[in-house]
Protein backbone atom coordinates (compact mmCIF):
# COMPACT_ATOMS: atom_id res chain seq x y z
CA UNK A 1 0.00 0.00 0.00
CA UNK A 2 1.49 3.31 -0.88
CA UNK A 3 1.01 6.82 1.56
CA UNK A 4 -0.47 9.03 0.11
CA UNK A 5 -0.72 13.08 0.89
CA UNK A 6 -3.45 15.44 1.05
CA UNK A 7 -3.93 18.18 -0.99
CA UNK A 8 -7.36 19.43 -2.02
CA UNK A 9 -10.93 18.44 -2.10
CA UNK A 10 -12.37 17.60 -5.28
CA UNK A 11 -15.80 17.07 -4.66
CA UNK A 12 -18.54 14.90 -2.70
CA UNK A 13 -21.07 11.87 -3.98
CA UNK A 14 -23.56 9.94 -1.86
CA UNK A 15 -20.90 7.10 -1.17
CA UNK A 16 -18.62 9.80 -0.22
CA UNK A 17 -15.75 12.19 -0.65
CA UNK A 18 -12.87 12.35 -3.52
CA UNK A 19 -9.77 13.83 -3.03
CA UNK A 20 -6.21 15.14 -5.10
CA UNK A 21 -3.36 13.10 -3.21
CA UNK A 22 -0.02 12.81 -4.12
CA UNK A 23 2.55 9.64 -3.09
CA UNK A 24 6.09 10.03 -1.88
CA UNK A 25 7.31 10.22 -5.45
CA UNK A 26 4.87 13.21 -6.25
CA UNK A 27 2.53 11.13 -8.37
CA UNK A 28 -1.27 12.99 -8.11
CA UNK A 29 -4.23 10.53 -7.50
CA UNK A 30 -7.67 11.13 -6.82
CA UNK A 31 -8.62 9.58 -3.93
CA UNK A 32 -12.45 8.44 -3.39
CA UNK A 33 -13.00 8.29 0.09
CA UNK A 34 -16.07 6.23 0.98
CA UNK A 35 -18.08 7.04 4.22
CA UNK A 36 -18.39 4.52 7.05
CA UNK A 37 -22.14 3.31 7.30
CA UNK A 38 -22.83 1.14 10.60
CA UNK A 39 -26.10 -0.14 8.94
CA UNK A 40 -24.34 -1.31 5.83
CA UNK A 41 -22.68 -4.14 7.78
CA UNK A 42 -20.35 -4.73 10.82
CA UNK A 43 -17.02 -3.47 9.24
CA UNK A 44 -19.11 -0.01 8.27
CA UNK A 45 -17.96 -0.91 4.54
CA UNK A 46 -21.20 0.11 2.17
CA UNK A 47 -22.48 -1.84 -0.30
CA UNK A 48 -21.55 0.83 -2.74
CA UNK A 49 -17.62 1.14 -1.41
CA UNK A 50 -17.94 -2.94 -1.98
CA UNK A 51 -19.57 -2.86 -5.60
CA UNK A 52 -17.35 0.04 -6.87
CA UNK A 53 -14.20 -1.61 -5.78
CA UNK A 54 -15.12 -5.30 -6.99
CA UNK A 55 -16.03 -4.43 -10.44
CA UNK A 56 -13.05 -1.66 -11.04
CA UNK A 57 -10.78 -5.15 -10.13
CA UNK A 58 -12.48 -7.20 -12.47
CA UNK A 59 -11.63 -4.63 -15.34
CA UNK A 60 -7.94 -4.97 -14.61
CA UNK A 61 -5.07 -5.72 -16.68
CA UNK A 62 -6.17 -7.31 -19.57
CA UNK A 63 -10.06 -6.61 -18.96
CA UNK A 64 -9.21 -3.12 -18.70
CA UNK A 65 -10.72 -0.63 -20.93
CA UNK A 66 -9.28 2.94 -22.21
CA UNK A 67 -12.35 4.55 -21.76
CA UNK A 68 -13.04 3.08 -18.16
CA UNK A 69 -11.44 4.49 -14.78
CA UNK A 70 -9.03 1.90 -13.50
CA UNK A 71 -8.44 1.62 -10.29
CA UNK A 72 -4.84 1.85 -9.13
CA UNK A 73 -4.64 1.09 -5.05
CA UNK A 74 -7.56 0.18 -2.61
CA UNK A 75 -6.64 2.10 1.25
CA UNK A 76 -8.20 0.97 4.51
CA UNK A 77 -8.66 2.25 8.03
CA UNK A 78 -7.65 6.28 7.42
CA UNK A 79 -7.56 8.46 10.59
CA UNK A 80 -7.16 11.66 11.63
CA UNK A 81 -3.58 11.95 13.11
CA UNK A 82 0.37 12.28 12.44
CA UNK A 83 0.02 8.44 10.59
CA UNK A 84 -2.95 8.98 8.33
CA UNK A 85 -1.96 8.41 5.25
CA UNK A 86 -4.18 11.01 2.91
CA UNK A 87 -5.08 12.36 6.66
CA UNK A 88 -9.02 12.36 7.08
CA UNK A 89 -11.27 9.86 8.65
CA UNK A 90 -12.84 7.15 6.78
CA UNK A 91 -13.06 3.26 6.75
CA UNK A 92 -11.87 2.79 2.58
CA UNK A 93 -10.32 4.65 -0.08
CA UNK A 94 -9.55 3.66 -3.46
CA UNK A 95 -6.39 5.98 -5.80
CA UNK A 96 -7.27 6.30 -9.03
CA UNK A 97 -5.54 8.59 -11.83
CA UNK A 98 -6.18 12.11 -11.74
CA UNK A 99 -7.70 13.72 -14.76
CA UNK A 100 -7.21 17.39 -14.52
CA UNK A 101 -10.29 18.75 -17.54
CA UNK A 102 -12.94 17.74 -15.09
CA UNK A 103 -15.98 16.34 -15.73
CA UNK A 104 -18.12 16.02 -18.95
CA UNK A 105 -20.75 18.72 -17.46
CA UNK A 106 -18.28 20.78 -16.71
CA UNK A 107 -16.70 20.96 -20.11
CA UNK A 108 -19.42 21.39 -22.11
CA UNK A 109 -18.51 24.93 -23.45
CA UNK A 110 -14.80 23.43 -23.96
CA UNK A 111 -16.92 20.79 -27.08
CA UNK A 112 -17.41 22.81 -29.99
CA UNK A 113 -16.73 20.94 -33.09
CA UNK A 114 -18.30 17.59 -34.34
CA UNK A 115 -14.93 15.52 -34.14
CA UNK A 116 -14.77 16.33 -30.28
CA UNK A 117 -18.42 15.16 -29.89
CA UNK A 118 -17.95 12.12 -32.09
CA UNK A 119 -14.71 11.10 -30.20
CA UNK A 120 -16.69 11.72 -26.45
CA UNK A 121 -20.12 9.65 -27.61
CA UNK A 122 -17.63 6.82 -28.89
CA UNK A 123 -15.65 6.20 -26.01
CA UNK A 124 -18.56 6.35 -23.95
CA UNK A 125 -20.66 3.81 -26.37
CA UNK A 126 -17.26 1.92 -26.17
CA UNK A 127 -17.29 1.87 -22.43
CA UNK A 128 -20.28 1.04 -21.92
CA UNK A 129 -20.46 -1.95 -24.93
CA UNK A 130 -17.35 -3.37 -22.88
CA UNK A 131 -18.82 -3.45 -19.46
CA UNK A 132 -21.90 -5.00 -20.79
CA UNK A 133 -20.06 -7.64 -22.78
CA UNK A 134 -18.81 -8.37 -18.80
CA UNK A 135 -22.62 -8.62 -17.89
CA UNK A 136 -22.07 -5.16 -15.82
CA UNK A 137 -24.59 -2.36 -16.02
CA UNK A 138 -23.39 1.09 -14.63
CA UNK A 139 -27.05 2.22 -13.68
CA UNK A 140 -25.69 5.92 -13.13
CA UNK A 141 -24.14 7.49 -16.55
CA UNK A 142 -24.44 11.28 -16.50
CA UNK A 143 -22.33 13.92 -17.06
CA UNK A 144 -20.53 14.12 -13.89
CA UNK A 145 -19.49 10.62 -14.16
CA UNK A 146 -17.56 11.12 -17.04
CA UNK A 147 -14.21 12.54 -17.18
CA UNK A 148 -12.18 14.32 -19.77
CA UNK A 149 -8.99 14.07 -20.61
CA UNK A 150 -6.86 16.17 -23.44
CA UNK A 151 -5.11 14.07 -25.90
CA UNK A 152 -4.03 17.42 -27.26
CA UNK A 153 -5.30 16.64 -31.19
CA UNK A 154 -8.56 18.60 -30.42
CA UNK A 155 -9.88 15.73 -28.91
CA UNK A 156 -10.93 14.42 -25.73
CA UNK A 157 -10.54 10.54 -24.50
CA UNK A 158 -13.63 10.08 -22.09
CA UNK A 159 -13.22 8.09 -18.67
CA UNK A 160 -16.58 6.68 -16.74
CA UNK A 161 -16.04 6.61 -13.32
CA UNK A 162 -18.53 6.22 -10.21
CA UNK A 163 -19.10 2.64 -10.30
CA UNK A 164 -20.93 2.27 -6.19
CA UNK A 165 -23.82 2.36 -8.30
CA UNK A 166 -23.05 -1.07 -10.90
CA UNK A 167 -23.79 -4.17 -10.88
CA UNK A 168 -23.10 -7.27 -12.09
CA UNK A 169 -26.04 -9.46 -13.94
CA UNK A 170 -26.61 -12.60 -14.67
CA UNK A 171 -26.36 -12.35 -18.94
CA UNK A 172 -29.47 -14.17 -19.24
Amino acid sequence: LATYHRAQSLGEGSYGSVITVYDDDGNEFALKLFEHDEEEDEAGVSLGALREISILRLLKGQNAHPNIIEIHDVQTGFEDGEDAGAGTAGYLANAMPLYTEGSLLDAVSKITTKQQKVAIAHGILSAVAHLHENSIIHRDIKGDNILLEDVGDGTFKTVLIDFSLAKVIDPE
